[in-house]
């Protein structure tokens, strides 16, 4: 599907805050049997999956070479979990959230160049990524 994704959490202000590490471990980490120097190959079997670049204490993932259904559904989750945002290169809209109130903390510069969309599924979470509106 993708060759990048990142992910972000930032607070009132615009300002980057750590992703939460707990909910990256219960989301991604059970699916991720090799993890090592701050990549996690996160395999949901039948071709799912991807690359997943985290350190704990970071403020930002990527995804890289991700895809499948079961994929964007954990990302959906986690998005939904922890208000970050998700985004990647592509014509805006190029950017996600899960919770509306993400949106409030966002960088105006940001939501200007990726504008992001509140997808409230992991159906339109998949569609936003692959260019068809929702």
């Amino acid at each position: 599907m993708g060759n990048n994704l990142w992910i972000q959490k930032h607070v009132a202000g615009g300002g980057l805050a750590p992703l939460d590490e707990s909910a990256m471990e219960n989301i991604f980490g059970q699916h991720a049997p090799q993890k090592r120097d701050g990549c996690w190959i996160v395999d949901l079997g039948n071709r799912e999956g991807g690359e997943l670049y985290y350190d704990a204490g970071d403020s930002c993932a990527m995804f890289a070479h991700f895809g499948g259904p079961r994929l964007i559904a954990l990302i959906f989750e986690f998005l939904k979990q922890t208000g970050t945002v998700a985004y990647w290169p592509d014509e805006a809209p190029c950017g996600a959230v899960a919770d509306v109130r993400a949106l409030a903390t966002l960088p105006q510069d940001m939501v200007d160049m990726i504008r992001p969309v509140v997808v409230a599924c992991p159906e339109e979470l998949e569609r936003t990524i692959c260019g068809r509106p929702i």
